[in-house]
């Protein structure tokens, strides 16, 4: 199958090593020319609409993969957590999950809820407010729900909180602490957007007295993306 990317933005000066590396695997990329995030929206749009004038069958995934089907991923990511859990007899006191589209965490929500598990799990936004951030993981969980045959999860079931510092995709003092702990005390590598953010709210909970337990907490990839912050350098 092809793939064609619509970014938001213009073509970087320098690329960045996640662009080097879609190119590589043979993607298409294709800029809006506008900064605003949204603008990838219509870009989609078009960009399948010339795709099938073209013959071809697109199938288009929204920004963040925010669809229903797309939480089952996770949902199947709680299960086989749950099992590995049970077989070392560890009862989480927290679950913690960084949260841009609301997929990952929506996905969680609705693997809880398949399971008939009673777990907390907080989601660190990094990317909209955090009441929208939480309407978009109810609805998304709602439907990963559906599509597993499980009960709608409550509304209560859905804890999100505030890590955006600076906005989406800008480190955060925060997230820069947590970064330089989680390296130099057990050699992990936090991605500045996402990860790092997750990390340095799980401190601000332990701080707060918030945590009574053990926690798990999910690292949603990013390697590329914290080396090339860590190369450009930081004045955080």
């Amino acid at each position: 199958m092809g793939c064609t990317l619509v970014l938001y933005g213009d073509e970087p000066p320098l690329p960045h090593p996640n662009l080097v590396l879609a190119r590589r695997f043979g993607a298409e990329v294709r800029f809006t020319g506008d900064p605003r995030r949204e603008s990838v929206d219509a870009g989609l749009e078009d960009a399948a609409a010339e795709l099938r004038g073209a013959g071809h069958r697109p199938y288009v995934v929204p920004r963040g993969g925010a669809r229903g089907v797309a939480t089952l991923g996770y949902a199947a990511a709680a299960t086989e957590a749950f099992e590995q859990l049970d077989a070392v007899g560890v009862e989480p006191s927290l679950m913690l999950v960084a949260t841009g589209s609301g997929v990952s965490q929506a996905g969680l929500v609705a693997g809880l809820a398949a399971e008939d598990r009673r777990m907390r799990l907080a989601g660190a936004a990094v990317s909209r407010p955090v009441d929208e951030t939480a309407e978009r993981v109810l609805a998304l969980a709602g439907e990963g729900a559906a599509l597993l045959g499980a009960p709608a999860p409550a509304a209560s079931s859905v804890e999100v909180h505030d890590a955006r510092g600076p906005g989406y995709g800008i480190p955060s003092a925060e997230g820069e602490r947590a970064t330089a702990l989680a390296a130099t005390h057990e050699g992990l590598i936090l991605d500045p957007a996402f990860t790092a953010k997750a990390f340095g709210l799980l401190l601000r909970l332990l701080a707060a007295g918030d945590v009574g337990g053990p926690v798990l907490i999910w690292h949603t990839g990013g390697t590329a993306v914290a080396l090339a912050h860590r190369a450009a350098g930081s004045d955080l």
